[in-house]
């Protein structure tokens, strides 16, 4: 398997029965258990990229330019994917690594949307419109992926690319303005300390009066 093929695994008989045995290759050819933390770290931005199909499949009606984004976010998450499958060193022109300037753009992204998103009273409970609530699960998930790239990271810093893990915390970011824009018209579901506690406290006091009326 060359470098620039990294974000693919080609589904032949030999290396079905070799990923059957927990065996996975990467890009550089080199095989690791499907225990080894770089695995999990690929499947969460697997799964961050496939969430954030289902924001574009299943969540409402979206604007154009935010559909827009997200196809390509999507195509950043598999460089994401190939530059972490792929060890660093390996020399193959066609590989891709995330570079400071993916990080910018998503951060000139964040700026862009923050500014005509108002500050929030308090934490945002993930819901509100559909929109809202599934670009809400895209962020949790990019949450998850970046934790593992980091966990991989610590075990392997000489052969993994640090501006990855840095990219997926910035995306996470922007999927967070991009939720509370998708809910901007009929606003943000806000966490409220304490509440069940509250009631149930009320609904208590309300129950002794009436015994006692």
């Amino acid at each position: 398997m060359t470098a620039s093929e990294s974000a693919r695994v080609d589904q032949d008989n030999t290396g079905l029965q070799e990923t059957d045995m927990g065996v996975s290759v990467l890009g550089d050819g080199s095989h690791v258990h499907k225990s080894d933390p770089r695995l999990g770290a690929l499947a969460c931005v697997d799964d961050a990229g496939a969430t954030i199909g289902l924001v574009i499949a299943f969540g409402g009606v979206l604007p154009e330019e935010m559909v827009s984004l997200l196809s390509l976010l999507q195509n950043d998450l598999l460089d994401v994917y190939s530059d972490l499958h792929t060890p660093m060193g390996v020399e193959d022109e066609h590989q891709v690594r995330i570079t400071t300037g993916y990080i910018d753009r998503i951060q000139a992204l964040y700026d862009a949307y923050s500014d005509q998103t108002a500050p929030s009273a308090s934490a945002v409970i993930p819901g509100g419109t559909a929109s809202a609530a599934f670009l809400h699960k895209a962020r949790a998930s990019v949450r998850l992926a970046e934790h593992h790239v980091w966990i991989a990271l610590e075990q392997n810093p000489e052969s993994m690319n640090l501006l990855a893990a840095s990219y997926l915390n910035r995306l996470s970011a922007l999927l967070f303005v991009l939720a509370r824009t998708a809910n901007a018209e009929h606003g943000d579901l806000l966490w409220q300390p304490g509440l069940s506690e509250r009631a149930a406290q009320e609904a208590q006091e309300q129950q002794q009066e009436a015994e006692q009326a």
